[in-house]
């Protein structure tokens, strides 16, 4: 076992920048479907989930375009929140949502990993200032 075989997916290491960038263009492309099918859902049968798909929609373009952090955090607690209401519908304390928690359990990991891929490409960039350069090559003309 000299090397270990790297795994690969959304749930794989994030090691390069690279990574990241695939990271968050699977994730988001899986939150698109996903806002795809819950307004298809919204359509047909509850007209409330179109409101959720929008949203999901919006802040998987906005990950995937911008590599927000703000994107991917509003992401987590949207959710989360989601999570939260349907554990709450399973156990019945409510009824309004769905009633997937293993699916709710997915979204919750998948938006943390694209939490943790848009921070690690923003720490990855290179720096955008730099030192104003004169045009005498560096050298101060004033005396």
């Amino acid at each position: 076992m000299a090397d270990a075989v790297k795994k690969q997916g959304l749930f794989s290491r994030i090691e390069t920048r690279e990574d990241a960038l695939k990271l968050v263009r699977d994730g988001s492309i899986a939150f698109l479907v996903l806002a795809g099918l819950q307004a298809l859902i919204g359509v047909f049968i509850a007209p409330g989930m179109l409101l959720d798909a929008a949203i999901l929609a919006v802040l998987a373009l906005i990950i995937w375009k911008a590599q927000s952090r703000v994107g991917a955090v509003a992401l987590v607690l949207l959710t989360g929140a989601e999570a939260v209401i349907t554990v709450l519908n399973r156990i019945g304390a409510m009824s309004s949502g769905g009633s997937n928690v293993f699916l709710a359990i997915i979204m919750l990991i998948l938006s943390i990993r694209l939490v943790e891929a848009t921070f690690k490409l923003a720490r990855a960039q290179p720096s955008t200032r730099r030192a104003p350069v004169s045009a005498s090559g560096g050298q101060s003309t004033a005396r």
